[in-house]
């Protein structure tokens, strides 16, 4: 239990060291929700600009 507990504060950094860990995750998540959200957004104005497919047309 000892060794956790040298391992969480980190040798008397683990305000620096838990804290660079949050913002950095916090980072990529925020990351990643404006990329789907693009995505979504991307895909809604693609969807309308395509003309609708006829489901026994040839592929070209």
């Amino acid at each position: 239990m000892e060794q956790f507990q040298t391992f969480i504060d980190m040798g008397g950094y683990a305000f620096f060291v838990w804290s660079a860990y949050a913002l950095a995750t916090a980072g990529l998540v925020g990351v990643w929700y404006m990329y789907r959200r693009t995505m979504k957004i991307r895909q809604a104005e693609l969807d309308q600009l395509r003309p609708p497919r006829e489901p026994d047309a040839p592929q070209e």
